[in-house]
């Protein structure tokens, strides 16, 4: 029984807890993909592939860290406060500041050609909002899946053998301790 609880957290060790996460999210994505697949015909994939995504780990995440992760949803970062959207607006920033840097490398490079620009119009804009929208949904199923849920439980579960501090401290993840772990040269010798 040790082996799929920990007594001392008196919940499911991470590998189990990520194994059912997510067989959980992919059993929601399959029942979601199945049910929006008459209006492939009236949607595009990618926003119906999305919108079923979002539903899945808003779900799955949730469940999951009730019920296998015993924890509240603030646990997962999903508190909301003033530091939350200092963080979030960065983010996005740098997103968009990183995107238009690899666009204008692209241009001057001679990779990418602007030949005409769009004419502001309804279809534009319905467009430009819709593309906005799929990218927030998917950044923020995103953010919640793999460092709220995913990585929050992988630091749990290998504190384990990476001590107390969890994988932050690991030999592998500072540079002083991979120099640590690297040969030191030989010193030369005097003849």
């Amino acid at each position: 029984m040790r082996l799929l609880r920990n007594p001392r957290e008196g919940r499911l060790r991470a590998p189990w807890r990520l194994l059912l996460q997510t067989g959980l999210l992919l059993a929601i994505a399959v029942v979601g993909f199945v049910a929006v697949s008459p209006l492939v015909g009236r949607a595009t994939p990618i926003a119906l592939n999305t919108l079923v995504m979002a539903f899945a780990v808003g779900v799955s995440v949730p469940v999951a860290a009730r019920l296998f992760d015993r924890r509240p949803l603030d646990d997962l970062g999903l508190h909301i406060d003033r530091q939350w959207w200092l963080d979030c607006g960065f983010g996005l920033a740098l997103g968009a500041g990183l995107q238009t840097l690899v666009f204008a490398a692209q241009v001057v490079s001679g990779l990418v050609v602007v030949t005409d620009v769009a004419s502001p119009s309804p279809a534009l804009l319905t467009g430009f909002v819709s593309s906005l929208a799929m990218f927030v949904a998917v950044g923020v199923y995103e953010e919640v899946l793999s460092r709220g849920y995913q990585l929050t439980n992988v630091a749990e579960g290998l504190r384990g053998y990476l001590g107390h501090r969890g994988p932050s401290r690991s030999p592998s993840s500072s540079p002083r301790g991979c120099s640590a772990r690297s040969t030191p040269p030989t010193p030369a010798r005097r003849s």
